[in-house]
């Protein structure tokens, strides 16, 4: 087969590492891949994995520019012969969908998130992600949303979980120096115990605020909390959360430290590596979880919200860590029960959950299931076809 994926950009996220790693796959399976985005820096990442890249301002969302990337990508269609297209964004849904028709080839859409859906005009916009000869969406929480929300916009709908490379993911790849150079970096004592960790973006929706309150309310005051995630252009808030913290008489610097932002990191399994707990406090509902599932490939407890993508993600054995949204009490006795779990217990959960992931969320199994649509989808279209 030859595929083009069609996506804003090429730099650092889950919608980006997915695109590549499909791209891998599908070269790797002997097929041909194509992309097309407005550039970025995992661009060189796709290319030296025998991807094709061609640059388009497919990121816009200026009604001229859709309707021009239409006649750029029917030429693209035609010149690379390809055989079927699979969007990854609204803006550029419209163009892939109008050059698909005119191409005659079939449509692909995977619908990453819930997107905001307040107005008329906002579904009609996201219905471009609709138009697809078939519909991913990236968890049964998304599968859901999408039949309420767009009842009438909405053809067929497959759910085809998002993958975590089990293999990067994994305690066993993490080395000793590595991790002591990373509890350095982030200012940790030596043999610092029971550490919790919230990684993600610094933007309110991830439950910074409610995770401090939660801290405030812990029986023990023998905990390190590290606040993982880009710090660049977010300084004001991180000032409005170490005010908060301070407070609420938590130690944000000091020999006896307990809340430390530690900025953004590119090694994220040496960064669960170190943690006891991974947190996911998000607010708003995830619309996979995917943090919670790669900290259960690296064999650690979970506290996440109990909403979302993160519901379908947890192994049984995790579902002491689950709280309410938006609920620091909540948050704060989940916390109490992950950290209350005793060693041996920690062992088995660790295992369990590992191979939870491995069954069910992993890379490989999202490529093969995208794959296999691909094949069904091509096969259904010559059906029609004759």
């Amino acid at each position: 087969m030859r595929i083009l994926q069609v996506l804003p950009a090429l730099n650092s996220g889950g919608v980006e590492r997915g695109t590549i790693d499909l791209s891998q796959a599908l070269v790797a399976q002997g097929h041909d891949s194509f992309c097309v985005s407005q550039g970025g820096q995992l661009v060189s990442t796709l290319e030296a994995s025998g991807g094709k890249h061609i640059q388009l301002p497919v990121h816009s969302k200026n009604p001229v520019t859709i309707w021009r990337n239409i006649g750029k990508l029917t030429a693209l269609i035609k010149q690379q012969e390809i055989d079927l297209v699979h969007v990854r964004s609204r803006a550029p849904a419209w163009s892939v969908h109008h050059a698909s028709r005119r191409s005659g080839i079939p449509m692909i859409s995977t619908f990453h998130g819930q997107y905001g859906s307040h107005s008329k005009l906002k579904r009609w916009y996201n219905s471009g992600m609709l138009k697809a000869d078939t519909t991913i969406a990236v968890s049964d929480f998304i599968m859901h949303h999408i039949a309420e929300t767009y009842p009438k916009q909405h053809g067929r709908l497959t759910r085809i979980y998002r993958g975590v490379n089990t293999d990067y993911f994994s305690i066993n790849k993490v080395n000793d120096e590595t991790r002591q150079a990373l509890s350095l970096s982030w200012g940790l004592p030596p043999n610092a115990q029971n550490i919790i960790m919230l990684p993600g973006r610094l933007a309110r929706l991830k439950g910074h605020e409610k995770f401090i309150e939660a801290l405030s309310m812990l029986a023990s005051e023998h905990y390190h909390a590290v606040v993982v995630g880009e710090t660049a252009g977010r300084e004001e808030y991180i000032r409005e959360l170490q005010s908060q913290a301070q407070a609420l008489g938590i130690r944000t610097s000091g020999p006896q430290q307990q809340l430390y932002f530690a900025g953004g990191c590119t090694d994220m399994p040496t960064a669960y590596s170190l943690s006891d707990i991974v947190v996911s406090a998000s607010t708003k509902p995830e619309a996979f979880g995917r943090t919670t599932c790669e900290a259960q490939s690296m064999g650690k407890l979970v506290v996440a919200t109990a909403h979302g993508g993160s519901c379908e993600t947890l192994h049984p054995s995790q579902q002491a860590g689950m709280c309410q949204p938006s609920d620091s009490k909540s948050l704060a006795a989940a916390l109490e029960r992950q950290l209350g779990t005793s060693r041996e217990t920690r062992t088995e959960i660790s295992i369990a959950s590992r191979q939870h992931v491995i069954q069910h969320f992993s890379l490989t199994n999202m490529c093969n299931e995208t794959v296999d649509l691909y094949q069904q989808v091509l096969t259904r279209h010559a059906a029609t076809e004759h």
